[in-house]
Protein backbone atom coordinates (compact mmCIF):
# COMPACT_ATOMS: atom_id res chain seq x y z
CA UNK A 1 0.00 0.00 0.00
CA UNK A 2 1.38 3.27 -0.58
CA UNK A 3 1.66 6.47 1.42
CA UNK A 4 -1.52 8.51 1.72
CA UNK A 5 -0.22 11.97 1.57
CA UNK A 6 2.74 13.48 -0.69
CA UNK A 7 4.35 17.04 -0.78
CA UNK A 8 5.29 18.26 -3.86
CA UNK A 9 7.21 21.06 -5.29
CA UNK A 10 6.98 23.03 -8.64
CA UNK A 11 9.93 22.89 -9.98
CA UNK A 12 9.34 25.51 -13.37
CA UNK A 13 10.95 28.50 -13.81
CA UNK A 14 7.59 29.53 -15.72
CA UNK A 15 4.83 28.06 -13.82
CA UNK A 16 1.15 27.14 -14.76
CA UNK A 17 -0.23 27.94 -11.26
CA UNK A 18 0.48 30.45 -8.91
CA UNK A 19 1.58 28.07 -6.02
CA UNK A 20 4.82 26.61 -5.70
CA UNK A 21 3.80 23.98 -2.96
CA UNK A 22 0.79 21.66 -2.91
CA UNK A 23 -0.14 19.21 -0.22
CA UNK A 24 -1.31 15.84 -2.17
CA UNK A 25 -4.19 13.15 -1.31
CA UNK A 26 -2.94 10.04 -3.34
CA UNK A 27 -6.06 8.12 -2.16
CA UNK A 28 -8.28 10.82 -3.19
CA UNK A 29 -9.73 10.32 -6.95
CA UNK A 30 -13.06 12.21 -7.01
CA UNK A 31 -12.50 14.90 -8.87
CA UNK A 32 -14.64 17.81 -9.56
CA UNK A 33 -14.47 20.76 -12.26
CA UNK A 34 -11.56 23.44 -10.81
CA UNK A 35 -10.24 20.83 -8.40
CA UNK A 36 -6.15 20.66 -8.74
CA UNK A 37 -5.80 16.90 -9.88
CA UNK A 38 -1.73 15.33 -9.88
CA UNK A 39 -0.78 13.41 -12.84
CA UNK A 40 1.42 10.63 -13.41
CA UNK A 41 1.94 11.70 -16.74
CA UNK A 42 1.43 9.19 -19.65
CA UNK A 43 3.58 10.27 -22.58
CA UNK A 44 6.81 12.28 -23.51
CA UNK A 45 5.87 15.73 -24.86
CA UNK A 46 9.26 17.69 -24.36
CA UNK A 47 8.68 19.85 -22.11
CA UNK A 48 7.24 17.19 -20.19
CA UNK A 49 8.54 13.98 -19.46
CA UNK A 50 6.81 10.35 -18.93
CA UNK A 51 6.81 9.46 -15.17
CA UNK A 52 7.05 13.78 -14.43
CA UNK A 53 3.68 14.29 -11.62
CA UNK A 54 2.27 17.38 -13.07
CA UNK A 55 -0.20 19.52 -11.67
CA UNK A 56 -3.28 21.43 -13.15
CA UNK A 57 -7.03 22.49 -12.56
CA UNK A 58 -9.82 20.39 -13.96
CA UNK A 59 -11.92 22.29 -16.45
CA UNK A 60 -13.29 19.54 -18.20
CA UNK A 61 -14.97 16.68 -16.71
CA UNK A 62 -15.84 12.77 -18.27
CA UNK A 63 -18.38 12.99 -21.32
CA UNK A 64 -17.96 17.05 -21.41
CA UNK A 65 -17.24 18.32 -25.05
CA UNK A 66 -14.45 20.85 -25.00
CA UNK A 67 -14.24 23.41 -27.37
CA UNK A 68 -10.83 25.67 -26.61
CA UNK A 69 -8.19 27.77 -28.28
CA UNK A 70 -5.10 29.65 -26.42
CA UNK A 71 -7.14 32.07 -24.64
CA UNK A 72 -10.25 30.33 -23.20
CA UNK A 73 -11.86 26.61 -22.62
CA UNK A 74 -15.57 26.19 -23.23
CA UNK A 75 -17.29 22.90 -22.37
CA UNK A 76 -21.15 22.23 -24.01
CA UNK A 77 -22.52 22.27 -20.57
CA UNK A 78 -21.52 26.17 -20.65
CA UNK A 79 -18.42 26.55 -17.99
CA UNK A 80 -16.04 29.25 -19.38
CA UNK A 81 -12.73 29.03 -18.03
CA UNK A 82 -9.90 32.26 -19.27
CA UNK A 83 -6.61 31.79 -19.03
CA UNK A 84 -4.70 32.89 -21.90
CA UNK A 85 -1.38 31.16 -22.64
CA UNK A 86 -0.46 32.83 -26.28
CA UNK A 87 2.53 33.81 -24.63
CA UNK A 88 3.83 30.71 -23.65
CA UNK A 89 2.95 29.08 -27.13
CA UNK A 90 5.30 31.93 -28.90
CA UNK A 91 8.01 31.02 -26.02
CA UNK A 92 8.01 27.58 -27.77
CA UNK A 93 6.88 28.36 -31.53
CA UNK A 94 3.85 26.77 -31.43
CA UNK A 95 1.10 28.18 -33.07
CA UNK A 96 -2.77 27.36 -31.35
CA UNK A 97 -5.58 26.74 -34.54
CA UNK A 98 -8.64 29.40 -33.87
CA UNK A 99 -10.53 26.72 -32.37
CA UNK A 100 -10.50 23.26 -31.36
CA UNK A 101 -13.02 21.16 -30.50
CA UNK A 102 -12.17 17.50 -28.47
CA UNK A 103 -14.88 15.21 -26.83
CA UNK A 104 -13.77 13.64 -23.78
CA UNK A 105 -14.45 10.08 -23.04
CA UNK A 106 -16.21 8.41 -19.72
CA UNK A 107 -12.76 8.05 -18.19
CA UNK A 108 -11.02 11.43 -19.24
CA UNK A 109 -10.64 15.06 -18.15
CA UNK A 110 -9.06 17.92 -19.91
CA UNK A 111 -6.48 20.02 -17.65
CA UNK A 112 -5.49 23.48 -17.78
CA UNK A 113 -3.23 26.05 -16.20
CA UNK A 114 -3.87 29.55 -14.59
CA UNK A 115 -0.93 31.25 -16.01
CA UNK A 116 0.51 32.52 -19.36
CA UNK A 117 3.01 29.80 -19.77
CA UNK A 118 1.04 26.57 -18.49
CA UNK A 119 1.37 23.52 -21.12
CA UNK A 120 -2.11 22.08 -20.34
CA UNK A 121 -4.82 19.35 -22.60
CA UNK A 122 -4.86 22.18 -24.87
CA UNK A 123 -1.64 21.17 -26.23
CA UNK A 124 -1.58 17.26 -25.24
CA UNK A 125 -5.31 16.85 -25.19
CA UNK A 126 -7.41 14.47 -22.55
CA UNK A 127 -5.56 12.82 -19.23
CA UNK A 128 -6.96 8.97 -18.57
CA UNK A 129 -8.32 8.47 -14.70
CA UNK A 130 -5.91 5.54 -14.65
CA UNK A 131 -3.02 8.52 -14.80
CA UNK A 132 -4.95 10.09 -11.71
CA UNK A 133 -2.04 10.51 -8.87
CA UNK A 134 -3.91 12.36 -6.51
CA UNK A 135 -5.63 15.55 -5.51
CA UNK A 136 -3.53 18.20 -4.63
CA UNK A 137 -4.07 21.21 -2.48
CA UNK A 138 -2.23 24.38 -2.56
CA UNK A 139 0.08 25.10 0.43
CA UNK A 140 1.91 28.92 -0.49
Amino acid sequence: MSERYDLLFDWQQDRCLNTRVFFVDTWDRELDRNHLMVVDFPIDTGPIRKGDLVIKRVVGMPGEVMTYNSMSIETDTGFQFTSDIRKGAEHIGYTFPERSVLALNNNEYFLAGDLPYSFDSRYWGAINEQHIYGKAYAVF
